[in-house]
């Protein structure tokens, strides 16, 4: 049989490995287990499946070039989900270096049968047909290195300029496949510096111009890659020290567990050691040193020093583990090195795959051996592999665990089958690609559907307010590095959760999902009240004792209200020491007066209004402050209720009883209910010698305790004249409260609160200039005049509607007018009919028209 017949027997045998590898592996659905290699194929996809599809998509710390060759075949939606698209580069990487194995034993020994059984060692090692099987970029990496090794091992023993130019090339491609490939131009560098001065003893200035032929396209690519991370992030270093840099991930766990190989160089040599013995295996590994150790000690074919330099070209990589596992650029972890960073089975393994790049050295050693032994011997190295080969597999592949139990793996499978199973196509999703890129992957959506790190246009801003841009989130379940968990739970304190609702927690990512309109809590943005993302403009009225009515009346009532367009409706949720009340006794609360704000809360649902209830009154009507205050045995000394520790722990359990209870009509806490636009601590507070200071520590403590039961909700207190124009500015301050809230009355009955209408409007101003002072909203909670006066002389109905008008033009984020009720009166009351035709569902109707 001819060299030629053999060789094509040889490439045959391998392409039919590397098939075989792939069908099993494919079977077994181990293709995609590593969450790298979802991510590599995610990245090439997003080239032409992305909302800004484009070839910048290839900017990231991971260099383009495995990425680029996925391009041909990965617009195809199986070819991408099945890693075929990229499994496919390194399975003709896997051939191409198995038969550069061979080369480059054959070039040094001359000796076809030994470069067969070194290729055979290379080949059939297990855990390198598993990765070839793979998208990752170890195969391509090797091919490159090998054949640039063989090529640059003819230019040293034949000096003939195609070899150093072709390994020239193949270095430039090393550099943008791996980090790897930056230090092996280095040491290629030393070894072709090396053999130009040492072993040929050419002139300076030829070995410049050797040197240089060799470097420049590497240093293209290097320079290249710079000016790609310049352009596209502003850092020409940014793979290298960014955020989601090797660096970076190695800081991490730095910071948290240390890094046992950093800065001790023998157990950086001692982790890489083992984990290249378990992907290689003992036996090989050993006759691939020893068949090294005769080559340099008894070949005579070629100098010593030449072939000093040559087992160099290989041990690069081997070096350049070692020096990043040292410098704490890399990190890598084996259950022999009985060190859990995590303390969980997962932490064991990590980066075991780095050890596959000390197989070339090794194989080619093995080959070597081959050439040493006699010919009779050589043939039972065939066993020896084989023999490997079962031991290998038989202790369960160290890369296949790595793959699907270590921390490599993919580990949010549950995430992602949340997304699959709830998120719809051409739904928009926020999501970290680079915390969260498998989950992309497995998830089955398209792509585009996602907002992520590459989509510049919107990342930022979408995980400032994701709102706008999308009606699914996902964060991390804690502050793990995650950039949107970062922005919208850190920074942004879970405002975001008032538009959204968790659907799915998970065991290292939650999933949100934008609530239907209705369904969101009222918010502040821009120092307004918004919601699902328009300003919300409060139009509505008081009825202060709803929860005092019947259900069919309070039906009625909403039913009404729904009618005149008005969206919200302020009613008093207290009633204390009083036997229908809410609180009859100190600490006890009435089930029923419960029952029937399950009731009220249920038809404003229905109805889609909102309500702001009020927890507790200045005065007496309905017990209030005094009657807290004689709960504890005090009399006449009303300010106690604002600085009694005793006093003030009895409104916080009454606040707790509220804020945590079970509508038993909608399924849901009070403290979880959209209904509920904002929670008014206190309808009109005053102290008997005017001094606002108390109230406003008050207000700060009672706001603070709520919004640690409650981050949903909005908190204000109502403040009517007297307190507002001496200090609303301080009490509203709190960081607690989110709007300011006042009572502005034209004329109280037989009282003139106001001496004209210029001073009333100059009132409405100035409580809305206070308000934006210290950037908050403001609302009118209480307006009202009775149809009973004649307020500055004019008819009540106009001057409350110019009144109104006045609050809207100041940029008031809404107001409620004083009274609604289903009964007519003779004083404030709007109700269906009114009062012989005066304040009527019409009237009001009117009103909140106003704009």
């Amino acid at each position: 049989m001819t060299r030629k017949r053999q060789l094509s027997i040889g490439v045959g045998a391998i392409i039919a490995s590397s098939i075989i590898a792939w069908v099993v592996t494919y079977a077994h659905h181990l293709v995609t287990t590593y969450s790298d290699a979802m991510s590599r194929l995610d990245i090439a996809r997003m080239v032409v499946d992305n909302l800004q599809p484009g070839l910048a998509q290839l900017g990231s710390v991971w260099l383009p070039l495995n990425q680029l060759f996925s391009l041909p075949l990965i617009w195809n939606t199986w070819a991408w989900h099945s890693g075929f698209a990229g499994s496919f580069i390194s399975m003709a990487s896997y051939v191409v270096a198995t038969v550069y194995v061979f080369k480059i034993i054959r070039e040094l020994t001359s000796n076809q049968l030994a470069a067969g059984l070194g290729a055979l060692a290379f080949g059939l090692n297990p855990n390198l047909l598993y990765l070839q099987s793979t998208p990752l970029t170890e195969p391509l990496f090797l091919a490159l290195m090998i054949t640039g090794t063989c090529y640059l091992i003819r230019y040293l023993k034949t000096r003939d300029p195609k070899f150093l130019a072709l390994a020239a090339v193949l270095l430039a491609l090393q550099v943008l496949t791996r980090y790897d490939g930056w230090f092996i131009a280095g040491i290629d560098t030393l070894v072709l510096l090396g053999a130009e001065l040492i072993v040929y003893k050419q002139a300076i200035k030829k070995v410049i111009g050797t040197l240089t032929l060799f470097l420049t396209p590497a240093l293209i690519a290097m320079l290249l890659w710079f000016l790609w991370n310049y352009l596209i992030f502003g850092n020409i270093l940014y793979s290298f020290t960014g955020p989601y840099s090797a660096h970076a991930q190695q800081a991490v766990i730095q910071a948290r567990s240390g890094l046992i190989t950093k800065n001790n160089l023998l157990i950086s040599s001692k982790a890489f050691g083992l984990d290249a013995l378990l992907n290689i295996g003992v036996f090989v590994t050993l006759a691939g040193i020893a068949g090294w150790a005769l080559y340099l000690i008894r070949t005579n074919t070629l100098p010593i020093k030449m072939r000093l330099l040559i087992a160099n070209l290989l041990l690069a990589a081997i070096a350049f583990n070692i020096i990043a596992l040292f410098i704490g650029f890399s990190i890598l972890n084996i259950p022999e090195l009985h060190w859990a960073p995590s303390h969980t089975l997962a932490g064991e393994y990590f980066n075991v795959r780095y050890g596959i790049t000390a197989l070339p050295f090794v194989a080619v050693g093995f080959g070597l051996l081959a050439a040493k032994l006699r010919p009779s011997f050589r043939l039972l190295l065939i066993p020896l592999v084989f023999l490997q080969f079962g031991l290998l597999v038989g202790g369960g592949l160290i890369t296949v665990k790595d793959g699907t139990i270590g921390s490599s793996a993919f580990l949010n499978q549950d995430i992602a089958a949340a997304i699959k199973a709830d998120v719809a196509k051409n739904d928009r999703v926020v999501m970290s690609s680079s915390v969260f890129n498998g989950v992309m992957f497995e998830s089955g959506l398209n792509l585009k559907q996602y907002i992520h790190e590459g989509v510049s246009r919107e990342w930022q801003a979408a995980i400032a307010d994701p709102t706008l841009y999308a009606k699914w989130v996902v964060t991390a379940n804690g502050n793990f590095g995650d950039p949107v968990y970062n922005s919208l739970v850190t920074k942004e304190r879970s405002v975001f959760l008032r538009s959204y609702k968790l659907v799915y927690a998970g065991q290292h990512a939650n999933l949100y999902m934008r609530l239907a309109p209705y369904d969101q809590f009222i918010g502040i943005a821009h120092n307004q009240l918004e919601f699902n993302d328009t300003t919300f403009q409060i139009r509505g009225v008081n009825s202060y004792d709803l929860a005092y009515q019947s259900n069919a009346q309070i039906a009625d009532t909403f039913k009404a209200l729904q009618q005149a367009h008005v969206n919200t409706v302020r009613f008093w949720l207290f009633g204390d020491g009083i036997a229908n009340g809410f609180q009859p006794s100190a600490g006890i609360l009435n089930e029923k007066s419960l029952e029937k704000t399950d009731y009220i809360l249920a038809q404003a649902y229905n109805y889609r209004i909102r309500v702001m209830p009020t927890l507790v009154n200045n005065f007496n009507d309905y017990g209030g402050a005094n009657q807290y205050v004689s709960w504890v045995g005090l009399d006449n000394a009303h300010d106690q209720f604002f600085t009694n520790p005793t006093i003030i722990a009895l409104y916080e359990n009454y606040l707790n009883h509220i804020l945590s209870r079970n509508n038993h009509l909608r399924g849901i806490e009070y403290s979880n209910d959209p209904t509920i636009a904002a929670w008014d601590i206190m309808n009109e507070p005053r102290t008997d010698n005017g001094n606002t200071a108390p109230i406003a520590t008050w207000a700060n403590q009672i706001a603070r305790y709520i919004k640690q039961k409650d981050s949903n909700h909005l908190v204000t207190i109502s403040l009517d004249k007297p307190t507002a124009d001496s200090g609303e500015s301080t009490i509203c301050a709190s960081q607690y409260l989110d709007f300011c809230s006042m009572h502005i009355y034209p004329q109280d009955p037989g009282i003139a609160s106001y001496t004209s209408y210029p001073q009333e409007l100059q009132a409405i101003t100035k409580y809305k200039q206070i308000a934006s002072s210290i950037k908050k909203p403001a609302v009118v909670s209480e307006i009202g005049i009775s149809k009973a006066y004649q307020p500055f002389n004019q008819p009540p109905l106009p001057v409350l509607s110019d009144s109104l008008q006045a609050i809207n033009k100041d940029g008031y984020s809404g107001w409620l007018i004083w009274n609604w009720s289903q009964n007519p009166d003779s004083s404030f009351g709007f109700s269906p009919d009114g009062t012989n035709g005066l304040y009527t569902q019409n009237d009001l109707e009117g009103l909140t028209a106003l704009r």
